[in-house]
């Protein structure tokens, strides 16, 4: 955030019992890497292996993490950081991710779950061992963005009669992502790549990202979080002749 804008944090949503996949991918296949569920003060609620998914990608060694996180009883709803020590040949490494809030209110939450055809995109997705990732997060689609439509085939005769020979309608969505604070720009970057992928699904509907559309930004100026909206369309059309 620029020292300029006012200084606002995020927290992403999980669940007890959620599990969210990370993937380390490293040019050592001997490395020991520990993950810890840790709060602001550093004490350690809960610490996993995480361990060679025994692919490679691109030559190089995939390491994954797929733990479930503790239940209330031993991680209080709360703000925490998820821990992670490296090491490997060239020493120690630490990293931290963003603030994540574990709640088990999902009542204002949508779950976005994803996978792809293919590996890309500096991941693996395909193969054994590899499970979809989830995105909580508030959201939904407003009363107003429904935004029915169709492609029709028409025919007029040079007297301006027409008729519909074919028709095809369906629906695009304008889904909003984002509490009433809104959203950092990494969230929204995130949610701009889930949308690229091949099998996306919001509470086990699938979606797909209609054609051109790209996210739009509502927020003020020199604050951090805003709101997000994208154009979606069922994958599965329910209006299909077939």
């Amino acid at each position: 955030i620029p020292y300029f804008e006012y200084q606002r944090g995020y927290c992403q949503k999980y669940t007890h019992g959620d599990r969210p996949y990370i993937q380390v991918i490293s040019d050592t296949y001997s490395a020991d890497i520990v993950m810890q569920l840790v709060d602001n003060s550093g004490t350690v609620f809960k610490s996993w292996g995480v361990g060679q998914s025994y692919r490679s990608y691109r030559g190089l060694c995939v390491y994954h993490w797929i733990g479930y996180f503790p239940l209330a009883s031993v991680a209080p709803v709360g703000v925490y950081f998820l821990k992670m020590t490296i090491e490997d040949l060239n020493g120690q490494t630490v990293l931290y991710s963003e603030p994540i809030y574990l709640t088990d209110d999902t009542s204002k939450l949508v779950t976005i779950s994803y996978t792809h055809d293919e590996n890309d995109f500096d991941r693996v997705f395909v193969g054994n061992n590899v499970v979809p990732s989830i995105l909580r997060i508030e959201g939904g689609m407003k009363s107003e963005g429904l935004q029915p439509g169709g492609k029709f085939t028409m025919f007029q005769d040079q007297d301006y009669n027409s008729v519909v020979l074919q028709s095809q309608p369906y629906n695009v969505e304008k889904w909003t992502f984002g509490p009433s604070e809104g959203v950092p720009n990494h969230i929204a970057d995130l949610i701009n790549r889930i949308f690229g992928l091949s099998n996306v699904t919001i509470d086990g509907v699938q979606y797909s990202r209609n054609e051109g559309s790209k996210l739009e930004r509502t927020g003020e100026t020199e604050y951090p979080l805003a709101g997000w909206s994208l154009d979606l369309i069922k994958s599965l059309n329910p209006y299909s002749a077939e």
